[in-house]
């Protein structure tokens, strides 16, 4: 499921990104579109993240730029459209880097391309996004950033690289999905699951000896005498890829 969210002051705007939207939608995809009237209205209702947010520049009370960079502190990883009537992209719009900026005169002349290339990028991005909950609340985590899944009792406890206040630190969260949940929504050709209750992130394997592999965070990992010789398989087959595109 997609979700969109289309934050404007201007409802005959909004009718016309719907209706572009819809006709844009294949009958297979399932996207639901939401409407929201001001940034403020729009973070109080903020109790899902969207994939998509049409964030209008000039709005009541306070602009579309002040309301993107706490979307952006709540999740990194939204697709970020900012529309305008009136103003000009400018350094400070910059400050939260949107995936584009329409003018919304022009909306009759590119806005067709636009729409298709956002909603490709959604889906794009949708597949590299992994959706968990924590106490009670969703989370979004990019699966390249994640260094490996263990079980915890019924429930799963996530390692991974989060940017806090521009530095990159590794955080664990305990979430509500079991192992296997989370394995059928990662990566099969980047990951591996070396025991029964662990899944590791090839890319952050920094030593493998002994069967014991050394995670970048420094933690230990023994593969399963059963997964090993399939182990070693796929991480040899990971690394010929990455040194190949490397080169």
């Amino acid at each position: 499921m997609y979700k969109i969210a289309i934050c404007d002051d201007n409802l005959f705007f909004i009718k016309q990104l719907r209706t572009m939207l819809k006709e844009k939608i294949r009958s297979d995809d399932q996207i639901e579109i939401y409407e929201y009237h001001s940034g403020e209205q729009l973070l109080m209702e903020m109790d899902h993240f969207f994939d998509v947010i049409f964030m209008d520049v000039v709005l009541p009370k306070r602009d579309g730029m002040s309301i993107a960079e706490e979307l952006y502190r709540m999740n990194p990883l939204i697709l970020l459209i900012y529309c305008s009537g009136t103003i000009l992209p400018t350094t400070e719009a910059f400050q939260v880097q949107p995936y584009r900026y329409l003018l919304k005169q022009e909306m009759n002349q590119s806005w067709d391309r636009n729409i298709d290339d956002i909603l490709h990028e959604m889906k794009l991005r949708n597949q590299k996004i992994l959706k968990v909950t924590c106490e009670k609340e969703e989370r979004w985590i990019h699966s390249d950033n994640l260094l490996y899944v263990m079980t915890e009792g019924k429930h799963s406890k996530i390692t991974f690289y989060e940017n806090e206040e521009k530095q990159r630190k590794i955080k664990t969260i305990t979430v509500r999905e079991n192992i296997r949940e989370i394995e059928e929504k990662m990566d099969q050709e980047t990951c591996y699951r070396v025991h029964r209750s662990v899944i590791v992130q090839f890319n952050y394997v920094v030593q493998i000896k002994n069967n014991i592999i050394t995670m970048e965070d420094g933690q230990k990992i023994q593969i399963s005498r059963m997964k090993a010789k399939k182990f070693h398989e796929n991480f040899s087959d990971y690394m010929g890829v990455k040194y190949r595109r490397e080169k």
